[in-house]
Parts: C-alpha cells; sequence; structure tokens
C-alpha cells in the first residue's frame, strides 16, 4: 500500500461550502482507480489533512491528475496551497 497525507488550511468562513461539495468529491473519487480509503479532518479553525490509501504507488500516480482536479476545484476555499506528503509504508492496524 501507498498514502498520501495532505495538510490544508480552509477558510473558516467557507467550511458550509466546502461540507455541501463533499458528495461531488465522494463521486469523484470512486473513479480514482486503486484508491482504497480517503479520509479528510477538519476542525473549526479551518485546518485540516486528508489520507489518501492506495493499493500501490502507481494507483496514486495514474489518479493524480484526477486528485490534482479535485484540489483545484476547493481552491477558491482554501487560504493557501495544499502540502502533500507520501508514505510508501502503510500498515492497516485495524486489520
Amino acid at each position: 500500500m501507498y498514502a498520501r497525507i495532505t495538510t490544508f488550511q480552509a477558510d473558516p468562513s467557507k467550511l458550509d461550502a466546502i461540507e455541501k461539495m463533499t458528495d461531488s468529491i465522494r463521486e469523484q473519487l470512486k473513479k480514482v482507480s486503486g484508491l482504497t480509503a480517503c479520509y479528510t479532518c477538519v476542525n473549526e479553525s479551518g485546518s485540516g489533512v486528508t489520507v489518501a490509501v492506495y493499493e500501490s504507488q502507481e494507483h496514486a500516480d495514474r489518479g493524480s491528475d484526477q486528485t490534482r482536479a479535485i484540489w483545484a476545484s476547493l481552491a477558491s476555499l482554501l487560504t493557501a496551497p495544499p502540502n502533500i506528503q507520501t508514505y510508501d509504508n502503510v500498515t492497516d492496524l485495524k486489520a
């Protein structure tokens, strides 16, 4: 497995707009081949993190255009560009 952890800062006054986009984003993510899990957490100050787990780095790379498009659709709601970190070693501790 392979993971991308993205931290972001949303405009706190626009959190409702982000919430309204959730269903659309969910549908777009369903089309990303090899994406096995995706969670987003955000607090009331707009500080957030998205954890995306893929079957492999190759799957993540193939889906990068799709995920960039999703982040681009959120750009007007963020106060800065998202910061992406990648991880090659992913362990499911719940399994």
